[in-house]
């Protein structure tokens, strides 16, 4: 699995978190760990009713992004590369 698509932008801020990513782990709890302290977690849905997860990052302070799932299994800040978008 590839690390999370971005804006520009919020990959500046979201890159260092990003560093230790490598293939993506579902856990039981439905989480999807990307690296030793990364995880996405389930976070709801949007207005749309698209899902959405959330990142944390162990220690740090999460981000507060949506983001959202790609048909391959990525994840991306971007709605419209959601797997959800029409």
């Amino acid at each position: 699995m590839r690390m999370p698509r971005m804006a520009p932008t919020i990959a500046a801020v979201c890159l260092p978190l990003l560093a230790a990513c490598g293939g993506g782990t579902t856990l039981s709890d439905g989480s999807v760990r990307l690296g030793d302290k990364v995880r996405m977690l389930p976070g709801g849905a949007d207005a749309g009713g698209c899902p959405t997860w959330r990142m944390s990052s162990g220690g740090r302070s999460p981000l507060r992004l949506p983001f959202y799932r790609t048909a391959d299994g990525d994840f991306t800040t971007m709605r419209a590369e959601a797997a959800c978008t029409p």
